[in-house]
């Protein structure tokens, strides 16, 4: 597949002259439901179980992984890249400036390269990239503590977007 990322022209130069992606934390994302979808409804079940105080087993493992997302939230970086073949205005106003370029690659020759570059640096299982088209949609699932894995639930809330972002067609 072939994907492709809109660039202001200082992220170009950086490119350019330090061969290196910038990689954003998600938590500084503009959109508040991209990344983590349901933050705000986790703090509120948090904060009715702790108003209440009345705290059972199941209610402080939902305190426990609610903070361990808001943790990853500010250790969990990304960058979007899209796989539409057609040229997008819109996606040139937000992502380059006004004074950008474009560039393309195939999807698996930038994957293989970063997570070879990141074996050589860290010299350890770091967390690998990965490719993945966004899916898009209406209604933002909530978080189940008893039905996902909090691993699961953070690729998931990181791949999933609202519907009004279909046009991007973002991976």
């Amino acid at each position: 597949m072939i994907i492709s990322k809109y660039l202001s022209f200082e992220q170009f130069i950086y490119l350019c002259e330090c061969r290196k992606l910038y990689f954003q934390r998600i938590s500084k994302w503009e959109d508040p439901y991209e990344g983590f979808y349901d933050k705000t409804e986790l703090y509120k079940k948090v904060k009715d179980i702790i108003d209440t105080n009345a705290i059972d087993k199941s209610e402080a493992d939902l305190i426990h992984k609610t903070c361990y997302i808001s943790y990853l939230s500010n250790y969990t970086y990304g960058q979007s890249w899209t796989y539409s073949d057609v040229e997008s205005d819109a996606m040139w106003r937000i992502y380059s400036n006004k004074h950008g370029v474009k560039i393309s690659f195939a999807s698996d020759d930038i994957e293989t390269m970063i997570n070879d570059e990141n074996t050589k640096q860290f010299k350890t299982n770091v967390p690998k990239l990965f490719f993945q088209k966004i899916k898009y949609c209406s209604d933002l699932p909530i978080f189940d503590a008893n039905k996902i894995t909090i691993n699961q639930y953070v690729k998931k809330s990181i791949m999933t977007k609202r519907i009004q972002f279909f046009h991007e067609k973002e991976c």
